[in-house]
């Protein structure tokens, strides 16, 4: 399960710059950061590494999944943290946050 964000490169979708602020901002302030390999495949079609990513003990994207600027998820069979982002997406949506509003 990987999560899906707005795009904010060359492409500017709606919700894109407020997570591409979140996560620039919580790993600048990071004293430590982890990435976790989980599953078969190393990498995606567009040859983006798939880890799971670990901000100062926290996991990053729970984080930002519960802050309501996750748009979908692809579920490519089964991970770790999987429980832990179907409920933060469940919370965002709940308590309307982000583009859950």
């Amino acid at each position: 399960m990987f999560i899906d964000t707005p795009e904010y490169t060359t492409k500017k979708e709606r919700y894109g710059k407020e997570e591409n602020n979140y996560t620039c901002s919580r790993l600048k302030k990071a004293k430590k950061i982890t990435l976790e390999l989980d599953g078969k495949d190393k990498y995606d079609k567009y040859n983006r590494l798939l880890a799971w990513v670990w901000v100062d003990g926290k996991l990053l994207q729970e984080d930002i999944t519960k802050a309501g600027l996750v748009e979908d998820f692809y579920d490519y069979g089964t991970y770790r943290y999987e429980n832990r982002i179907r409920a933060a997406m469940s919370y965002a949506k709940k308590h309307h946050l982000g583009m859950y509003r």
